[in-house]
């Protein structure tokens, strides 16, 4: 299964769980959409865990879910250690400069991820834009490697001929 979209549905922190529980065991669901569902930070808390475990995940929304700074910042250290994500989605949450921080420093050397959305919570423009700011640089990076990749295999080609 490639989308699995459980938004509006009311799972709270139980189904956040389910949902950190299924990531932990290699879920091979590409994109979770969970919005509008209170999971809370007890589900944000599982979910970081499945994020930083599961090697396939390529964009979660959680937005609208009631995630407040202790989970926000569990999600945002899982991507650390998770090069397969690259949509993350904590719009309308309950997170503030010190989760913002957290993700800022965290994508620093995480290039895989390309889109982050923390719209509705209260974070300044200024870290905002510093975030934005490494989000560039990281698709530098992701460019760069793409061309050195591209070269390598050119190069492997007319070796072969």
């Amino acid at each position: 299964m490639e989308f699995f979209y459980i938004d509006e549905c009311k799972i709270n922190n139980p189904g956040g769980i389910a949902i950190g529980d299924a990531l932990v065991k290699g879920s091979k669901v590409l994109n979770i959409s969970a919005r509008s569902n209170e999971i809370g930070d007890e589900g944000a808390r599982k979910i970081a865990t499945g994020i930083e475990t599961n090697g396939k995940i390529r964009s979660l929304n959680f937005s609208k879910n009631n995630i407040n700074d202790a989970g926000g910042e569990l999600i945002a250290r899982s991507l650390l250690r998770n090069e397969s994500l690259s949509s993350l989605d904590l719009s309308y949450n309950n997170l503030r400069m010190s989760t913002a921080a957290v993700i800022q420093n965290s994508i620093k050397s995480n290039c895989t991820i390309a889109r982050i959305c923390l719209q509705g919570n209260t974070v300044l423009a200024p870290q905002l834009a510093a975030i934005a700011l490494v989000m560039q640089k990281n698709k530098e990076t992701r460019v760069k490697k793409k061309d050195d990749e591209l070269r390598r295999t050119k190069n492997d080609m007319l070796k072969k001929l």
